[in-house]
């Protein structure tokens, strides 16, 4: 319980009990139903750290910055950082951050260590096409492909991006809005991508504003042991990734 009781005095976020499985994925236009992988896994890993990240809207510089955070600490032979993300070329100017070439595509990362604290390095992650990231099956197929290729005794996922909870609004409840594809999933669009995946989640984490509900957890019941959510608004920042990972990555044990 280290691990959680580490989260809760960074985050200030709330952590209730539950029990999970989680996926998703991308392809072109499609749910990012990918057979590819990323190089260097560790079978031996005994944390897969999977980030869901739908920047592609207003948050979209946000996201960039905790995947830079992410890279502070980056994976390690016991610790995998997996990542899928796509982000706004509308919101963000990518030109003046060197990465011109970046077109609003969705990309899968294992984050690494890039030496440079100053900028990310979107290079690193391999494109899928332009997923819509607020469609379940590509949740579901993220999943599935993050333990597929990444391996571990425990998974933990994050699911980055606007939050709604349930009461927010009589139109959105949920999480995940792609801006490009005009969607935004609902809390049982959500809990079913994670329940189709069928792989075991000791923690979900919702880096997202207003979710931490009982009526959140009700539809999360029986899928993961820990959930992590705010009961408030977030800073656009969200989690410190670099503090976080830098801990599990020094301390794999933690359960």
């Amino acid at each position: 319980m280290e691990m959680f009781s580490l989260i809760r005095r960074l985050c200030n976020l709330l952590i209730v009990p539950f029990i999970c499985l989680l996926l998703a994925g991308c392809n072109s236009g499609g749910d990012g139903d990918s057979d590819d992988t990323l190089p260097e896994p560790s079978a031996s890993a005994d944390w897969t750290y999977m980030v869901y990240m739908g920047a592609d809207n207003n948050l979209s510089t946000a996201g960039l910055f905790d995947l830079n955070e992410m890279e502070t600490a980056g994976s390690g032979e016991k610790v995998n950082i997996v990542l899928q993300a796509e982000f706004s070329s509308f919101y963000t100017d990518f030109s003046a951050i060197g990465h011109d070439g970046y077109g609003g595509e969705t990309l899968r990362f294992l984050v690494k260590n890039d030496g440079n604290p100053d900028n990310v390095n979107l290079n690193a992650g391999k494109s899928i096409g332009n997923v819509d990231m607020g469609s379940p099956a590509a949740l579901t197929n993220f999943i599935k492909w993050a333990a597929a290729s990444y391996p571990a005794k425990h998974y933990a996922l994050v699911i980055w991006d606007h939050g709604a909870g349930w009461k927010k609004s009589a139109l959105f409840k949920g999480a995940v809005q792609d801006e490009t594809s005009d969607s935004f999933m609902s809390l049982p669009m959500l809990a079913g991508a994670v329940r189709s995946a069928g792989v075991p989640l000791d923690v979900i984490n919702f880096d997202a504003c207003l979710m931490a509900m009982y009526e959140v957890a009700f539809e999360f019941s029986g899928l993961t042991d820990y959930m992590v959510f705010s009961e408030e608004v977030e800073p656009g920042e969200g989690d410190p990734y670099d503090t976080i990972l830098s801990a599990l990555k020094n301390r794999p044990g933690l359960t």
